[in-house]
């Protein structure tokens, strides 16, 4: 699986998977001579390092490099402290060590030994642990593919108050996707993603309210899930 992919699936970021958005930054370059002008240039983010554009190819490299280097060392250490966490009974750390396994970083890719703990995470009662474990169930990664099993643990994933397994479950059982079509549970599990915060089950509320769907328009209402949605990281 491309590691894009999965990190996609297991609702989670890492920090070598994920890269930000090249975005742009206004700078003032001041006055030269009779001329005063401003220009833009690019910054570009390689793992939280900022690089210039007028920095030599070369030496952007070497910096880059340097910061990977950190980055795989660090997820060592990462991982050492995870498994002494683990044996402790942290359910939150099996659920990372099996994120790691997922991807084969800093370990080598096993979908077998991710599987195992993602499934003593669940066990452990972590929501996300339970979460992971849906998926592998639901994609046949590590383990034989099986739906029920995948559906028991999305919602107990939901009721641990995992919001991104409650809002998949909405999704699910409304498309009839994977899991029967389920209007009744559909509804139920859009109610607790809104309960849990979730951006889009926040915003669909808003939507409801404003347009009168399902309930009596509301203005107001609307408004208040749409900025709860908003300060959830809601884009529109």
């Amino acid at each position: 699986m491309h590691p894009n992919h999965a990190h996609r699936l297991l609702g989670v970021r890492h920090p070598l998977v994920h890269r930000q958005r090249d975005n742009k930054r206004s700078v003032p370059s001041g006055n030269r001579g009779n001329r005063g002008y401003s220009f833009r240039y690019p910054v570009l983010r390689l793992h939280s390092l900022v690089i210039h554009p007028l920095i030599p190819t070369d030496m952007a490299k070497r910096r880059s490099k340097t910061v990977e280097q950190e980055c795989r060392y660090n997820i060592q250490q990462s991982l050492s402290w995870l498994k002494k966490a683990a044996k402790f009974g942290d359910g939150d750390a099996y659920d990372r060590i099996g994120y790691f396994y997922t991807l084969g970083e800093g370990v080598e890719k096993n979908d077998s030994l991710a599987f195992e703990n993602f499934k003593k995470a669940a066990e452990l009662k972590s929501a996300n642990g339970a979460l992971n474990l849906g998926v592998q169930y639901m994609l046949g990664c590590g383990t034989i593919k099986d739906l029920k099993e995948s559906e028991k643990w999305y919602i107990k994933a939901a009721e641990y108050g995992n919001a991104e397994a409650a809002w998949r479950l909405y999704a699910m059982y409304t498309n009839g996707d994977s899991f029967p079509k389920n209007e009744i549970k559909a509804e139920e599990f859009l109610q607790k993603a809104v309960k849990a915060k979730h951006p889009e089950a926040c915003y669909l509320i808003g939507a409801r309210y404003y347009w009168g769907k399902s309930v009596e328009k509301n203005y107001q209402q609307a408004f208040i899930y749409w900025k709860l949605a908003a300060d959830q990281g809601h884009l529109d």
